[in-house]
């Protein structure tokens, strides 16, 4: 199961914002997830394929208007 704890959060835009923080199982990734309070998020990977600095981070796309500060440091696993 993927699992990903949010290190940093940034708001692109009123309907986006960025997380990046380490992760397990990146390739289980799938685009419902859901964190450590019951909250469901719709999330993509930016780029065509995951942008890697090293196999055990990651960087998402996160739809919806969210407060980055209220974002750290939850954990975000499948929803599934």
């Amino acid at each position: 199961m993927f699992q990903m704890t949010v290190d940093d959060a940034k708001k692109v835009h009123s309907n986006l914002v960025s997380v990046a923080g380490p992760c397990l199982n990146r390739s289980h990734f799938s685009t419902r997830l859901i964190d450590d309070l019951g909250n469901e998020y719709d999330a993509h990977i930016p780029f065509v394929k995951p942008l890697v600095f090293d196999e055990s981070s990651i960087i998402l796309g996160i739809t919806g208007s969210y407060d980055v500060e209220l974002l750290k440091g939850r954990t975000l696993k499948n929803a599934n």
